[in-house]
């Protein structure tokens, strides 16, 4: 009887070992894979453009009677919304996104790059954690007052973080695609 109760404790002994070897292998994967995470996030981080640069560049001051007449969407996430520190190849600047009557806005603005002017985004669609939208200047007005030499139509795609904190995406202008990633 005593040799059967000690095969039961070395058995018993040796299932508690393996459960504890398994949750310790699945928590070394998900430190694991936090670390990963934490990493690209970083390196997310580096990329985009110093603070400063948005000091006149407010969402409740922009002339929205620019805004995008297609399509009303549905409205997304308030942790969707707000102001992003953008780099587009290279090109820091600041990204909004906002509700003005009921509808999706954006805008964004490079302070180094062409007049540094307010540029109205069209076409923007917030789709569960998908982003997409169009920045153009197809008109005279708009090359004038944006001072570029030539007309543009570029095509964004991106995905939010989890918490909406973080969006990385690229965009195709002539053909090419190029990346671009923005952060709070």
């Amino acid at each position: 009887m005593v040799e059967i109760k000690k095969k039961k404790t070395l058995i018993l002994n040796f299932i508690y070992l393996l459960f504890v070897l398994s949750i310790g292998i699945t928590l070394a994967y998900f430190v694991k894979e936090s670390n990963y995470n934490k990493k690209a996030i970083h390196k997310i981080k580096r990329t985009l453009p110093v603070k400063k640069m948005e000091s006149d560049f407010s969402f409740d001051r922009l002339d929205w009677s620019m805004k995008d007449e297609g399509k009303k969407s549905r409205l997304p996430s308030a942790k969707f919304l707000g102001k992003y520190y953008i780099n587009v190849s290279g090109f820091k600047g600041v990204l909004h996104f906002g509700i003005k009557n009921g509808q999706l806005v954006g805008a964004i603005r490079f302070p180094n790059w062409a007049n540094g002017a307010i540029e109205y985004l069209k076409k923007i669609r917030i789709n569960g954690h998908r982003l997409r939208f169009i920045r153009s200047v197809s008109t005279p007005k708009e090359k004038k007052r944006i001072g570029v030499s030539r007309y543009f139509v570029q095509k964004y795609f991106g995905k939010y973080s989890k918490k909406g904190r973080y969006i990385h995406g690229y965009f195709l202008d002539g053909g090419s695609e190029y990346t671009w990633n923005a952060g709070r």
